[in-house]
């Protein structure tokens, strides 16, 4: 019997609703979700965007999976990267208002 690499793996998962405004549909328009996972993979961190999650357009989302394994400074390390893509994010937004 062969065993699949995933087979023995444990993951942690998870997932943001991104809402700017007042509305989801407003982060979806925007594409808030794409921009905070690309400027996330800029600094080093890799999430996952997702959209269509309220009604099959609407409903942005991010998950972030680390590894079970991860340590605590790493999680550090994560929320830190994951805080300066946000705020990058709206900064760069905010300036198109």
């Amino acid at each position: 019997m062969t065993r699949s690499a995933f087979s023995d793996a444990c993951f942690i998962t998870l997932s943001l609703s991104v809402v700017w405004g007042r509305a989801q549909d407003d982060a979806a328009r925007k594409k808030i979700a794409e921009k905070v996972a690309e400027t996330c993979f800029d600094l080093g961190l890799v999430v996952y965007p997702g959209s269509g999650n309220v009604n099959g357009k609407n409903g942005d989302t991010l998950l972030i999976a680390p590894p079970f394994i991860i340590t605590e400074d790493e999680i550090q390390e994560l929320t830190e990267k994951f805080k300066q893509a946000i705020e990058m994010v709206e900064s760069s937004i905010n300036k198109y208002r």
